[in-house]
């Protein structure tokens, strides 16, 4: 889009380079046929590339064209397969013809000219239509030829070879607000996107064992603030995070190394550094070529470039890791943030999650005049004990509902036994403003309930719709 564009441009990208020295990807059915035209595709599961000989048994039932026009086809191509062998070159392509005509022609060529040999290929543009060529060429020929091919299929497929070593090894992938990044990836690298969210998120189960959002790590409750800033986006976070670095001793940052991240989980957070630790410490070490990530570097005009938000969200995570321990840290994973909304997306299970582990309700028909978010806070205070228990108001896109949480304490968890005296607090407060007609409110589960069998009733009605006029529902389906 025209937003995205102009977004990238602001924040440096630079389009020439991008396209002249941008990373190829494909997908993997993409993928599967670029391996099929790789020279001895036997080797990576698919039949080789023809090499085609002689005729049938002893020369005989060798077939001959009868109809002139085919006779004088023949005849011109043998003329210019003729030159093409004295000439010394190393292979031609030859015309496209029927299937007949290809036979008669690699019986002759076989006969007349048996050093050639006729290959068949797949068109590297359409890897399903086959092309035929003459070679003339030695042995280290043929394997200087095939070594430069293999050389540029591999570059189309790009990324997506990276994208299967992961796979493969199944490392764990970390992301910041992720949900898009997850999108991209699957439709870019794997596979058009399926139409249910459920397929989704059992590809990205069979892909990658855990997947962590560092925005649900700075989200929860157990680590907000606790690298001295309430917000969640990247750059606040790096900056703090920065800060935070800086208390725990002299940062001495390098250029140097593996480009790896190095955590040790049974370190204390407060005393990461970079390149050289001060006692206990998570260790960083930027690959050579790299000093422009460092605080000397102007690290702080590189976001939004991807090498350089990759590498602040690795810390992060380092950070977050190191704070939690390793068994903590897997309480986070396969949980992906949502934006605009209370729920996270949880990919190992089918159901989805709130953001917090708490109380909710559902307050629609909200009179905004007379009942803001300020006055909500204000209202919740008997509830929030003097920052005892923290709050999430999450509005829904009709700015006359929303989804409140109370969240922050043990004593609002499901199983606590705090909790119900809590809840009727809350509903007897909110009880007092639907009697001044300034909103309605109910569960988190019948609301839920309630937007399950509104779309029931939706699918009902646009399955009958169809079944009526099933033109009708096709014009519907292509508009």
């Amino acid at each position: 889009s025209a937003s995205s564009m102009l977004f990238l441009s602001g924040n440096g990208l630079d389009f020439n380079r991008w396209v002249s020295k941008g990373v190829s990807y494909t997908r993997g059915d993409t993928e599967e046929e670029l391996l099929k035209t790789l020279p001895g595709a036997a080797k990576e599961g698919s039949a080789p590339p023809a090499k085609e000989g002689g005729g049938g048994k002893d020369g005989k039932d060798k077939p001959e064209p009868t109809k002139p026009q085919d006779i004088t086809m023949v005849s011109d191509i043998m003329r210019k397969v003729a030159d093409f062998a004295a000439s010394g070159a190393q292979e031609m392509k030859l015309p496209n013809t029927n299937a007949f005509i290809a036979l008669v022609l690699r019986n002759k060529i076989a006969e007349n000219h048996p050093h050639l040999t006729v290959e068949k290929r797949a068109n590297p543009s359409n890897p399903s239509w086959q092309e035929r060529w003459v070679t003339n060429l030695s042995e280290d020929g043929l394997r200087a030829r095939d070594a430069v091919t293999r050389q540029r299929i591999m570059s189309h497929i790009g990324f997506r070879r990276m994208w299967n070593l992961l796979k493969t090894h199944r490392r764990p992938i970390v992301l910041h607000n992720g949900f898009f990044d997850l999108l991209f990836m699957h439709q870019a690298f794997e596979a058009p996107l399926p139409h249910a969210l459920q397929e989704f998120k059992g590809v990205l189960r069979n892909c990658f064992p855990n997947i962590f959002d560092t925005k649900v790590l700075a989200e929860a409750a157990v680590l907000s603030g606790i690298l001295g800033t309430s917000r969640s986006a990247l750059p606040e976070l790096a900056t703090f995070l920065e800060k935070k670095l800086s208390q725990a001793g002299a940062i001495v940052e390098t250029a140097a190394g593996n480009g790896s991240a190095v955590v040790d989980t049974d370190l204390a957070a407060v005393e990461v550094t970079f390149g050289q630790p001060v006692g206990n410490a998570v260790t960083f070490a930027l690959a050579e070529g790299f000093g422009s990530y460092t605080a000397e570097g102007g690290a702080g005009a590189a976001f939004h470039t991807a090498g350089y938000d990759a590498w602040q969200t690795g810390r992060i995570f380092g950070f977050f890791r190191a704070h939690l321990g390793d068994a903590k840290a897997l309480d986070f994973a396969n949980r992906v943030y949502l934006m605009f909304s209370a729920f996270e997306l949880c990919i190992s299970t089918e159901t989805d999650r709130l953001m917090f582990d708490g109380i909710a309700r559902h307050l629609y028909d909200i009179d905004t005049t007379a009942l803001n978010q300020r006055g909500l806070v204000e209202l919740l205070k008997p509830i929030l004990e003097e920052g005892k228990r923290q709050y999430a108001i999450k509005w829904c896109n009709d700015n006359r509902s929303l989804l409140l949480v109370i969240h922050g304490s043990e004593d609002v968890a499901a199983d606590a036994a705090e909790r119900d005296a809590i809840e009727k607090c809350l509903d007897g407060l909110l009880e007092k403003q639907v009697e001044q007609s300034r909103l309605q409110f109910r569960r988190l589960e019948e609301y839920v309930d309630s937007v399950a069998k509104a779309a029931e009733v939706k699918d009902e009605r646009s399955a009958g719709a169809g079944a009526a006029d099933p033109s009708g529902a096709k014009r519907r389906r292509l508009g």
